[in-house]
């Protein structure tokens, strides 16, 4: 049986659809995490790979914030508008 183009572009479709999300465009998300879970449930994706690519960008943008909270003091001096 071959696997379904859900299953071997899954992963890069659960990427993708989650940066789109959290860019702000009003793409939903969910079903595509239901139907790859669906998919790790039966298998035929591992679930590893799935929660990787589905937490990989909300925890760069937490990331990215907090990096950005602590160091906005040393950082805001260097901007020549905040001089």
């Amino acid at each position: 049986m071959e696997p379904t183009a859900l299953a071997r572009y899954g992963l890069l479709l659960v990427f993708l659809n989650v940066v789109l999300d959290q860019s702000g465009l009003p793409i939903p998300a969910v079903p595509i995490l239901v139907a790859c879970g669906a998919l790790a449930a039966r298998g035929e994706i591992s679930l590893t790979s799935l929660l990787l690519s589905a937490t990989a960008v909300p925890g760069l943008v937490c990331a990215g914030q907090m990096a950005g909270k602590s160091r906005s003091q040393d950082l805001l001096p260097l901007l020549p508008a905040c001089r």
